[in-house]
């Protein structure tokens, strides 16, 4: 029983020493858009985040990551700009489209409404595809936007797992432990 006891009062120990030990963390570490910000509001640097996180992690989360969230801002943009001309399309189209001379007793009125209703409904098949196309890829920045934030949210919160100091009961192939992490 002793044995055991002196064990778990070292094993606290040792997480205290920890603690101290890791006073160059600065602390959480938070998503803020693109970047990893410390407990300060300081932008992290490259050089940090790979000594943080390990080089690995850093080339293929945090780099691959931004370039999600880049490649998302700027469908979001696109699809936003062609839903914008199908809204023009739409419009022209309903433009076009409001001659009501069709029923004319006039052939050449009738014939240049017949063409108005025509070209209306080019006007509003092209309003239609751009609208498709513009809303995949509204939706599909949208998603790659909401990924790249998650997984530079996932390193942060690894970085603040990684070094942060915890004492925990768990089971092992022997039976139950102490586990101390840090």
């Amino acid at each position: 029983m002793k044995k055991l006891l002196v064990i778990f009062v070292l094993l606290t120990a040792g997480m205290a020493f920890a603690q101290e030990v890791k006073a160059q963390f600065a602390g959480p570490i938070v998503r803020k858009g693109a970047n990893l910000v410390d407990q300060k509001g300081q932008i992290l640097s490259e050089e940090s985040i790979i000594g943080l996180v390990g080089e690995d992690i850093y080339k293929e989360t945090v780099v691959g990551a931004r370039r999600q969230m880049k490649s998302g801002t700027g469908l979001i943009i696109g699809g936003s700009v062609v839903m914008g001309a199908s809204a023009v399309f739409a419009v022209c189209g309903a433009m076009v489209g409001s001659n009501k001379d069709i029923f004319s007793s006039d052939s050449t009125k009738a014939k240049a409404a017949q063409g108005d209703a025509l070209t209306a409904g080019a006007l509003y098949l092209c309003a239609a595809a751009l609208s498709s196309v513009g809303t995949l890829a509204l939706g599909g920045g949208i998603a790659l936007r909401a990924i790249g934030k998650g997984r530079i949210g996932w390193v942060a919160e690894q970085c603040n797992v990684r070094h942060s100091a915890t004492l925990e009961w768990s089971a092992s192939p022997a039976g139950a432990g102490i586990v101390m992490r840090f």
